[in-house]
């Protein structure tokens, strides 16, 4: 499980909605030169999240490499691909919770 704090300098805020705030982390993991955190601002959703995903990729249908938990100050989090690259920019499919 990767460990991430919020006062470091590989990380940072690039959006929020209603139900998470996202950050980018300057982190090598899993050959992509940064990661996703997805921050649950109602302090549950991770777990729904990652089942989802899960079934898409069992599924077949084009998601993400991956996806997992993880901690930002001590508390649960999403981690997972950042798909934004060059030109290019992707919205997740997942439905609030």
């Amino acid at each position: 499980m990767i460990h991430l704090y919020s006062n470091s300098t590989q990380i940072h805020q690039i959006g929020e909605g209603g139900h998470w705030k996202v950050y980018r982390a300057d982190l090598k993991y899993n050959g992509r030169e940064t990661v996703i955190v997805k921050y649950p601002k109602h302090g549950e959703g991770c777990d729904k999240t990652i089942e989802i995903w899960e079934k898409l990729k069992n599924a077949g249908l084009p998601t993400s490499t991956f996806m997992e938990a993880g901690t930002l100050d001590g508390k649960l989090v999403v981690i997972t691909e950042d798909l934004d690259f060059d030109d290019h920019c992707f919205i997740s499919p997942i439905p609030s919770l």
